[in-house]
């Protein structure tokens, strides 16, 4: 009993031993446990940061992506209303246009009315120049009887002191006593009828003379009166040529000031398409395409520059399509303002030829017009003549606005060149 007392006490102390070793791994493995824990503890934060920090980027990368849909649909939205406007503004020069040819049309019938004016008083000058010459020929043959009765009055007058001096003679007298004395009555009857006759005769011929006087100045004034109605058509007719000269100026800087603008949002237009492709690398456009390239693209390369970020960082598939289709955008957009540029670089042809036939219009009108002031014998009216030569700086100036527009078509058609060599190359 001993023995087996001592083997159990024996075994107890083992027993002891081994739960005190026991208990010193158990608090060497606690130890290492709660070390583990602490590592797995901090590498799990860690993990949480960076997933907190990924988490974070992907939001903002949504937010950036978002904004750059957002940026491009209104550049869509903001391209469409441009277009618009140009087609609107094309509609409008287009009906303008159509006024002003209906203009030109009136303008025309009234340089033929005018020329038909000038035609008028053309037939009036010869027909003046007619009646000139006939009162000259009634005014001579005036003169002529006016002469032919001085000279009968004069021939009287030489007769009558002839007939007096022969019944003067003192010698006849006294030879002739019985005579006179026989035909004394008869004498004095024969003396006193040819007294009557020569008075008779004189009164006739100053009655004569008066009328023919009457008869010069009513030709001489009815002349004055012609001449003045004359001169009065004359003027009123370069009136009315100086009025539709200026009314085509007027309608002729109308035109121009609509042209210019219609140009002007047609290059805006090309400007930003243009700009916008050659920041998205579609085509290489040179700056000397359009003007103030630099200016225009420094417009548009914020908004543009999202989206280009944007694909190239690799979003996803609808952002892609999206992306896509403003490209497309710009390029259908890009093909029908350049159709519009062709068509409004035709209809600027149109009032340029418009212009060169009012030029040749009033050309034709100056040649007539001093065609007839060479007709009027009076000087004191070719002072109207100078009025126009007027109308050949005009013609000039025409000819100098008709070229004028020439750079901003050949800018145009430079742009349109550029576009087809982007389309080409996509």
């Amino acid at each position: 009993m001993q023995k087996e007392a001592e083997e159990a006490k024996k075994q107890l102390q083992d027993m002891s031993a081994k739960l005190d070793n026991s208990q010193r791994q158990l608090v060497e493995f606690s130890a290492a446990e709660e070390a583990r824990l602490q590592e797995l503890r901090k590498i799990s934060q860690e993990r949480d940061r960076a997933w907190q920090s990924e988490l974070e980027a992907i939001q903002k990368q949504h937010s950036i992506d978002s904004a750059a849909l957002s940026s491009a649909m209104n550049e869509i939205q903001r391209l469409k209303v441009q277009l618009e406007m140009v087609l609107k503004s094309e509609a409008v020069y287009l009906k303008q246009s159509e006024v002003a040819r209906t203009e030109l049309q009136d303008l025309k019938q009234d340089m033929s009315e005018t020329l038909s004016t000038v035609e008028n008083l053309k037939v009036q000058l010869r027909d003046s120049k007619k009646l000139e010459a006939e009162a000259h020929t009634l005014v001579d043959e005036t003169r002529e009887q006016l002469e032919m009765a001085k000279t009968t009055i004069k021939a009287l007058h030489s007769e009558g002191l002839k007939l007096k001096e022969s019944f003067s003679f003192e010698a006849r007298v006294n030879s002739l006593e019985e005579v006179k004395n026989l035909n004394t009555n008869d004498l004095s009857e024969e003396v006193h009828y040819g007294k009557l006759s020569e008075k008779t005769r004189d009164n006739s011929m100053e009655s004569e003379v008066r009328q023919l006087r009457s008869a010069l100045e009513a030709v001489e004034i009815k002349y004055q009166a012609d001449q003045i109605q004359r001169t009065m058509q004359i003027r009123s007719a370069y009136e009315l040529m100086e009025r539709v000269k200026s009314e085509c100026g007027l309608k002729e800087a109308e035109l121009e000031l609509l042209y210019n603008h219609s140009a002007t949002q047609v290059v805006v237009v090309l400007q930003h398409l243009f700009a916008t492709d050659r920041d998205d690398g579609s085509c290489s456009c040179p700056n000397w395409c359009l003007p103030n390239g630099a200016a225009v693209q420094a417009a548009v390369v914020e908004g543009e520059g999202v989206v280009r970020r944007s694909g190239r960082e690799g979003v996803d598939g609808e952002g892609g399509a999206v992306v896509e289709s403003v490209r497309h955008a710009h390029a259908d957009e890009g093909h029908e303002v350049g159709v519009l540029g062709l068509h409004v670089d035709g209809l600027r042809l149109r009032p340029g030829q418009l212009r060169l036939e009012l030029v040749h219009l009033l050309l034709e009108l100056e040649d007539g017009a001093g065609a007839a002031v060479n007709w009027v014998p009076d000087p004191g009216i070719r002072f109207v003549h100078h009025a126009a030569h007027r109308v050949r700086p005009l013609a000039h100036r025409n000819v100098l606005r008709v070229q004028r527009p020439l750079d901003v078509s050949n800018l145009s058609r430079a742009a349109l060149r550029s576009e087809d060599a982007c389309d080409r190359h996509d």
